[in-house]
């Protein structure tokens, strides 16, 4: 309570008739939604009490509040000057969805949802056309975390009406590939707000396969290069405190006595990718997060020679990580209060099938195939016959003490993308052949990993039974076997590009063998 009423007098002499509404909105919503997310009481007046809501790491009601001031701070800013009360409470609805109910896992947000809109007393429209401003809340979807509330057109907007169209990456890369869904927008929002608008820590927290990485990545790339300098430091294991001062060392510069930074003018961005790796000491320390909570909480670290201090300036802390377990320690929950912490679900099916089809429509499409190819809608075959497989197995398969390494996640999808991508108009001429690479990447991904005749036979039954139901006039061709390709690199191509300093991707070769002796 103290913190939040220092807040809202720093905000009244600013705009006093925004502080007075903010300060009614405080008492409408924070309290009884930080009970119901942390303690579970529902309804204080029936004494009503369920089970806490799940978050993806624990937060605490003074985390939570700094992360709804930090998030009404970049939306209600002094150029935009609100006045309008319920203007004003559309915006604090949307901050209370992503502050209180930011790091809330998939299940519990449709809870907290519920109650949110209950709390309200807000009329809620089901409809998914009729438009959502002031006064309303929008009911269509499952939840507010699929909406925007736009300030500036004055209505709720589903995230899904603002994904731009898909531009393929200028280096060619895969790994540099972002196809644009409503869960990447809507990530990049909420980088927006917090790294540009508020200037506060970030921290995205989600399962392995759920982009956050390259969303974050895209978002870097995309900040101005004349003012933002940014440093990746991928945690591991064996990380250490020393690692990473030696690497934000490396990326600044002196400018007075004690104080570094970088070059004037500039900011550094330093994104830090699984966070919670590094090991956990005796006394219970994560020393590479030890040292990064002194930087961002005090804002310098020690001279490991003179033992002084060594300020540190306009630096920024991007941070992503998957939920605790496994060779994943828990964070210092003091260190998390830095933050402001989102969870990243899993995205929708019909999200994985939009990423995955644009990329091989792209590929496939593209003009360089034959028109047979083009027209034979691969792209969106092989991407649901994909979909039908991994769901297959992770039902079927799921991982056990004998078979820890059973983890698959997307990641293996893309691996099975990037694996079409790699067929050449020159060589792939008919959709059977493009099927048949299909079946060999998918028993790359995923069969080499199996153990057990069992576990064997039922995916090669599952991706007979998918080929035989949705590729059956090249059925016979596809499953013949040996299946067998090879990764080739013209010799003599090389050797001309590299007389004429080019690059040699071009020159590689993805080929079908038809036996070992080939």
């Amino acid at each position: 309570r103290p913190f939040l009423e220092s807040w809202l007098a720093g905000r009244a002499k600013e705009n006093e008739t925004e502080a007075e509404v903010l300060a009614g909105l405080c008492d409408k919503y924070l309290m009884g939604c930080i009970e119901y997310v942390i303690d579970g009481v529902e309804d204080k007046e029936k004494m009503l009490i369920v089970d806490p809501l799940r978050q993806i790491v624990p937060r605490s009601d003074l985390g939570l509040t700094t992360q709804l001031t930090r998030l009404l701070e970049s939306i209600l800013t002094t150029e935009r000057a609100l006045t309008d009360p319920p203007m004003i409470e559309a915006v604090f609805l949307l901050c209370v969805t992503w502050s209180i109910g930011g790091a809330l896992v998939q299940d519990a947000r449709v809870k907290f949802d519920k109650f949110l809109k209950k709390l309200s007393g807000l009329n809620v429209n089901p409809s998914e056309t009729a438009s959502c401003g002031p006064g309303m809340l929008p009911g269509f979807l499952p939840t507010l975390h699929d909406y925007l509330f736009d300030v500036e057109d004055r209505r709720w907007v589903p995230w899904t009406q603002l994904v731009p169209e898909y531009k393929a990456p200028a280096d060619g890369k895969f790994s540099s590939i972002v196809v644009p869904t409503s869960d990447t927008v809507r990530t990049s929002w909420l980088l927006e707000c917090t790294v540009n608008g508020s200037h506060t820590p970030i921290l995205l927290v989600g399962d392995s396969g759920t982009a956050k990485t390259t969303i974050v990545r895209d978002f870097i790339m995309n900040q101005s290069p004349d003012r933002t300098l940014s440093l990746t430091i991928n945690f591991s294991s064996r990380t250490s405190a020393r690692d990473v001062q030696a690497a934000i060392e490396d990326s600044i510069e002196k400018r007075t006595k004690d104080t570094f930074g970088p070059p004037a003018g500039k900011r550094l961005l330093i994104f830090v990718d699984d966070l919670n790796m590094p090991r956990v000491d005796t006394y219970g320390t994560q020393q590479p997060i030890a040292l990064l909570k002194l930087l961002l909480d005090k804002g310098f670290v020690y001279d490991r020679k003179e033992l002084s201090l060594k300020h540190i300036k306009d630096i920024q802390s991007i941070s992503a990580m998957a939920p605790p377990g496994g060779a994943r320690a828990m964070v210092d929950p003091r260190f998390v209060n830095l933050y402001s912490v989102f969870s990243i679900t899993f995205p929708p099916e019909s999200s994985i099938r939009t990423i995955y089809a644009t990329i091989l429509e792209q590929h496939f499409n593209g003009g360089a195939f034959t028109r047979e190819i083009e027209e034979s809608g691969l792209a969106t075959k092989l991407t649901v016959a994909s979909l039908e497989l991994f769901n297959a197995i992770i039902v079927a398969l799921p991982a056990t003490p004998s078979k820890f390494h059973y983890v698959f996640n997307l990641r293996d999808l893309s691996r099975v993308t990037e694996g079409l991508m790699q067929a050449t108009p020159d060589r792939f001429t008919e959709p059977g052949q493009v099927v048949r690479l299909w079946r060999h990447e998918v028993l790359r991904c995923f069969y080499d990993r199996l153990v057990g005749n069992s576990d064997k036979e039922f995916v090669t039954g599952k991706i007979s039974e998918i080929i035989s139901k949705d590729f059956s006039e090249h059925a016979t061709p596809v499953m013949e076997m040996p299946i067998l390709y090879g990764d080739f690199m013209f010799f003599n191509e090389i050797e001309e590009a590299r007389e004429a300093k080019e690059e040699t991707d071009h020159v590689r070769l993805y080929d079908g063998l038809e036996s070992y002796d080939a």
